[in-house]
């Protein structure tokens, strides 16, 4: 009987302990990388009146309807939330981040936005949060305030990774349509609170981001743009020092279908990120240039070839790679000058390591040869066009009378020859 007292205490203080939350409203499950096209806050409830974001004030109380979404982090994650407000009422909104708290069964709010509709129709959180469930709601101050807008939860950071090296000067055709829509704001957030950036920059770039990257070897003057548009996507354009969307150097937003443009003047040298994202839930295929005076240029050298009798040691190496990824390497040769990727190729692989070849061919023929290497992009970059000859071969008649204990050893060109009677020797 007294065990059976002590268990069932035990079983109490274990109820009361933890305690279920309770959902007493309805909400969608949402997943980063989420679009809400159409969204309205009509047909939702008033169940949150006030935030713990605010005092309990009379002026902070929300007595609009509201839209909940409800979000799990698996690991910490940066979120960023994005709403615009439709016309023609236009109405005003305002987004407020919660999560649950165990302990006093309430829920905090962790970060809001709530910018005046008169004049600017967007609210935006951007914050760093902790694996766990968290819950966006849309709501007004006034019950009578309900209307449509756009959501969008992104919660990932860039990653430059398989950033697409741009050689400058040269165009570069791609599509966003195989990109990763892991932000959708760049701005430069004040460094003690990611949730009040002093400047929000186009909050609802939706769509699916493709990055690629840029190196200065000294201070340039650099012009980006971005073309060949169709005419109904609007794709924007952004500028990064480092791979984070915090850190944007300038941007450039057009209306779709709209080239984009970006002129700075002393860029210091560096590796710079260049981001083609879509405005909403845009993509499509665009053509990117880079133009600068003092561009890092990928190099590649030929070095002159090492004879050894017969053949010949061909070596190449990449000294100066600008951070672009090498698909391949190796050299390329022919009997007639100018070579190129359409002569006979010699492969040695990828990476930015210096490579070699063990070469033979036709005495007494010319071959041209040089070496090359081919960026992820598609360029090629080739070295220095050299030459070589295989020299004739020589037939050395070498005749001993008689064979003793004490042979002397006969040497030529480097080649020992022992115990031959009467023998040719083509060397």
């Amino acid at each position: 009987m007294l065990y059976r007292v002590k268990l069932i205490f035990f079983c109490l203080i274990i109820s009361i302990g933890v305690k279920a939350q309770t959902e007493l409203f309805y909400f969608k499950s949402s997943v980063c990388g989420t679009f809400y096209a159409n969204e309205t806050t009509a047909n939702g409830t008033n169940y949150f009146e006030r935030y713990t974001c605010f005092s309990n004030s009379r002026d902070t109380t929300f007595l609009g309807k509201e839209k909940i979404f409800k979000i799990y982090l698996d690991s910490p994650k940066d979120l960023q939330i994005s709403m615009t407000v439709f016309p023609p009422s236009r109405p005003d909104l305002d987004l407020f981040l919660l999560k649950y708290n165990i302990l006093t069964n309430t829920y905090d709010c962790i970060a809001n936005s709530i910018t005046p509709n008169r004049t600017n129709y967007d609210e935006a959180i951007t914050v760093s949060l902790d694996e766990g469930y968290y819950y966006i709601v849309v709501d007004a101050q006034f019950a009578n305030v309900e209307g449509q807008f756009e959501l969008e939860i992104s919660c990932g950071q860039l990653n430059c990774s398989n950033a697409i090296p741009l050689v400058c000067n040269q165009p570069f055709s791609g599509n966003t349509i195989n990109g990763i829509n892991n932000v959708s704001i760049y701005n430069c957030a004040k460094p003690t609170k990611d949730d009040v950036p002093p400047k929000r920059l186009e909050t609802f770039n939706a769509g699916p981001e493709v990055i690629h990257s840029f190196t200065l070897s000294s201070f340039s003057n650099v012009e980006v743009s971005l073309k060949g548009l169709n005419s109904n996507t609007d794709l924007e354009l952004f500028i990064l020092k480092d791979c984070n969307s915090k850190c944007l150097i300038d941007h450039s937003v057009n209306p779709e279908g709209a080239d984009e443009l970006i002129v700075l003047n002393n860029l210091a040298p560096g590796r710079y990120y260049v981001v083609v994202d879509g405005f909403r839930n845009h993509f499509g295929p665009y053509t990117l240039q880079v133009n600068a005076t003092n561009c890092c240029v990928p190099q590649v050298i030929t070095n002159n070839p090492i004879q050894n009798c017969a053949t010949f040691t061909l070596n190449g190496s990449i000294p100066s790679n600008c951070e672009s990824l090498i698909v391949e390497k190796g050299f390329l040769y022919d009997n007639k000058p100018n070579t190129s990727i359409n002569s006979i190729k010699i492969s040695k692989g990828s990476g930015n390591t210096s490579f070699s070849h063990l070469f033979s061919g036709v005495s007494n023929l010319t071959y041209y040869f040089r070496a090359y290497a081919i960026l992820s992009t598609g360029d090629i970059v080739y070295g220095e066009e050299k030459s070589l000859i295989f020299p004739l071969k020589t037939t050395l008649n070498i005749s001993v009378g008689f064979i003793t204990n004490n042979i002397t050893t006969i040497t030529f060109n480097n080649i020992i020859f022992k115990n031959y009677i009467n023998k040719k020797v083509i060397i």
